[in-house]
């Protein structure tokens, strides 16, 4: 079965961009 998982962000000072990285380096991890 193949998931596919889209990551979608905006950030003005880019911490959410560092949370966002996390969360797909983390679904990658799982596939």
């Amino acid at each position: 079965m193949s998931v596919r998982v889209a990551v979608v962000y905006y950030s003005a000072t880019g911490n959410v961009y560092r949370l966002a990285r996390a969360v797909a380096e983390g679904a990658e991890g799982q596939g």
